[in-house]
């Protein structure tokens, strides 16, 4: 099937928002923080082409390429298990220690410790390394869909990262 792999220009340091529009104007992999869901979804490409992203001048890198039905689900499903697993996730609301907090190095050191343990202990039960590692096949798997729109963002860290 025909598809429009999208990707928005960011600074390195930020993900580009990453998604798939049909002819048609059926959108895959859109997460709650896209721009097609804060733009209500257009339905022509020429939007995409026109638009700008969050700053002046940054404009979208668009590719129109030929996809499997089955790689256009894979590349949705990945968006809504990332949404669905970070949705899910219990939080942790502690703070760092603050140093001025203790009267002593040592007092410090055992609060840090506690507070690095309880951390841990949460990162294993909120499931984090699953999440994290959706979103690196996410972005893995959009970032095959197009040599152009790779190459467009392909310094941003948390695509060389991937």
């Amino acid at each position: 099937m025909k598809v429009f792999v999208i990707a928005s220009t960011e600074y390195e340091a930020n993900c580009p928002d990453m998604f798939l529009m049909d002819a048609e104007g059926n959108y895959y992999g859109v997460s709650e923080h896209s721009y097609a869901a804060w733009n209500n979804f257009p339905k022509s490409i020429d939007y995409w082409r026109n638009a700008e992203g969050s700053d002046s001048g940054r404009w979208f890198n668009i590719d129109e390429v030929e996809l499997t039905a089955e790689q256009v689900k894979q590349f949705d499903s990945l968006t809504k298990k990332y949404a669905e697993l970070t949705a899910n996730a219990p939080q942790f609301s502690e703070q760092y220690p603050n140093s001025s907090d203790y009267k002593t190095k040592k007092a410090y050191k055992a609060a840090v410790d506690g507070f690095l343990a309880r951390q841990a202990a949460w990162f294993k039960t909120a499931n984090v390394r699953e999440s994290i590692n959706t979103w690196r096949e996410r972005i893995r798997l959009f970032c095959s869909f197009s040599a152009k729109v790779y190459e467009a963002i392909k310094d941003n860290d948390p695509v060389k990262y991937c």
